[in-house]
């Protein structure tokens, strides 16, 4: 007869049972609820606003327990999100607009994080309780102008977002922990052009300079400070 009383059948990279696996962990069951309301003017202030609510079911991922065992809990998760923009139009040429939207948003989750730290060892295991707790904020001024005498829009903005995550942990390069929370920031450049060929066609034209920062130093696995640059190119048909 074999025994497995007292082997340790962790995953030695996650500290994460290898018994008690899952098939489907990506799938769930989601719930979204939205409810908004905008009060809008051709001249002078508008402004809109939009609560968002996420609720998902994950069908197969388990909650990992403090020892690092996946529990008989199935995983879920709440994002919840609320944005409101503001913006002032002035009949100036074709129209200029001054704007900014602001975001407030946080993400609650029964799931945990264990920790293996790629020893065999037990002794140097890490539990981080509610790993994916976060809330975010964003703001995002922008303008956008329309030329009076030629059919072309211009549109400008810049958007900063922070997220504080709740009881995760930032990392040192080596994987050791720090005793500082992560928070990450993104800023992000936008400027845009589109050409207007009639009431229906139109032409875009749109670049993207996103820069992200962690105090997460950990990039082994994930790049948590990196740079990206998108430029697209598209047509729009309105009707």
């Amino acid at each position: 007869m074999l025994s497995l009383t007292g082997l340790d059948l962790r995953d030695p990279v996650t500290g994460q049972s290898a018994i008690n696996t899952e098939k489907n962990e990506k799938d769930y069951h989601g719930i979204l609820f939205k409810a908004n309301y905008t009060w809008m003017r051709p001249i002078g202030f508008s402004w809109e606003t939009q609560y968002a609510l996420l609720y998902k079911d994950l069908d197969d991922k388990k909650v990992v327990g403090s020892d690092g065992v996946l529990t008989s809990e199935g995983e879920e998760a709440y994002l919840q999100t609320m944005d409101v923009n503001l913006w002032y139009t002035l009949d100036i040429g074709g129209g200029l607009k001054l704007g900014v939207d602001l975001r407030g948003g946080f993400n609650r989750s029964n799931q945990n994080y264990y920790d293996g730290m790629q020893t065999l060892t037990l002794a140097d295991d890490v539990f981080l309780h509610a790993y994916y707790d976060y809330n975010l904020y964003r703001i995002r001024p922008n303008i956008s102008y329309r030329l009076a005498t030629y059919p072309l829009t211009l549109s400008l903005s810049y958007s900063y977002q922070k997220t504080l995550y709740r009881e995760r942990k930032a990392q040192n390069p080596d994987g050791t922990y720090k005793d500082d929370n992560q928070r990450d920031w993104e800023h992000t450049f936008t400027f845009g052009l589109q050409y207007d060929f009639n009431r229906n066609w139109s032409v875009l034209g749109h670049y993207e300079h996103i820069t992200a920062d962690s105090n997460n130093e950990d990039e082994r696995v994930y790049r948590y400070d990196y740079t990206i640059n998108n430029f697209s190119v598209g047509v729009a048909f309105r009707y």
